[in-house]
């Protein structure tokens, strides 16, 4: 499963703070879906396989809904964190994926980027509308042991560890052409104008606020660009996310959201200042 342009440009669009527009139309409603399957910690030599669960209650103006997969591990080799595409086989259907876990030491960044079709026919009226949603995980291979109890010198303080997020992101940034590194400043600004959206509240709900950030992506064209930083930056910054702003777009967005907003948007800022 190679990454194709086009299929860089769809996951990246599919991302945050990527060129979405937000459509909340009570008509076509976006059904609710997760990722099943493998999931957290896998040991050495497992199968990893992952589906796209079945959609709860689907409205029945939705008539397909396709799926493309990226999968991106990161490891370390001669000290270094690297980044790569994971080759992987899909269910004939291409709603999942299996794949070996291999034998060393790494993390999975699964992305499955969903698009939807609707169909709505009144009469002699058809009207089609598409919506796309981007669902992310991310599977630990292996595990270091814990060290155990035992008589010995004492080792001294145990030095800090890095941030994981900063090293993921670095390696996803090392993985970049050196054409796609010299679109970080404008990367790094796109967080810098999310966080003056938030703070200056031009956005009272989720979806308007997706909707101004996409508007305001637009004019960067940094859709498939930096991908595999983009994706190692959103799929973290998911995870703190308390609205899927897609499947919930007229959800008000609170203090305490507009909080949670700006310190994250301003941590990933800094995470892309810091790249290495």
């Amino acid at each position: 499963m190679k990454l194709a342009s086009y299929l860089c440009g769809l996951i990246v669009a599919a991302s945050l703070l990527m060129g979405v527009q937000v459509h909340a139309e009570e008509k076509f409603p976006v059904p609710v879906q997760k990722l099943v399957g493998t999931d957290g910690v896998v040991d050495f030599g497992e199968q990893v396989d992952l589906r796209l669960s079945s959609p709860e209650n689907p409205p029945k103006t939705l008539a397909s809904t396709s799926v493309n997969w990226t999968v991106l591990e990161l490891y370390v080799e001669n000290g270094q964190p690297n980044l790569r595409e994971k080759r992987v086989r899909l269910d004939q259907d291409g709603m999942g994926f299996t794949c070996g876990a291999g034998i060393k030491e790494k993390k999975l960044y699964v992305i499955a980027h969903v698009v939807y079709l609707f169909v709505d026919k009144t009469g002699d009226k058809v009207e089609y509308c598409t919506k796309d949603i981007a669902y992310r995980t991310e599977i630990q291979i292996g595990k270091k042991p814990e060290p155990g109890p035992g008589p010995g010198p004492d080792p001294g303080p145990t030095p800090p560890k890095p941030d994981a997020i900063q090293a993921a992101v670095n390696a996803a940034f090392a993985s970049e052409t050196d054409a796609e590194k010299a679109l970080l400043p404008k990367l790094i600004d796109r967080y810098k104008s999310a966080v003056s959206m938030v703070d200056q509240k031009k956005a009272a709900t989720w979806g308007e606020l997706w909707t101004a950030i996409a508007d305001e992506a637009a004019k960067t064209k940094l859709a498939g660009h930096l991908h595999n930083t983009q994706v190692v930056i959103s799929t973290e910054l998911e995870k703190t996310l308390p609205v899927n702003p897609k499947q919930f777009p007229n959800q008000p967005i609170t203090e305490a959201h507009a909080k949670l907003l700006v310190e994250q948007f301003s941590r990933m800022q800094k995470v892309l200042e810091a790249i290495k």
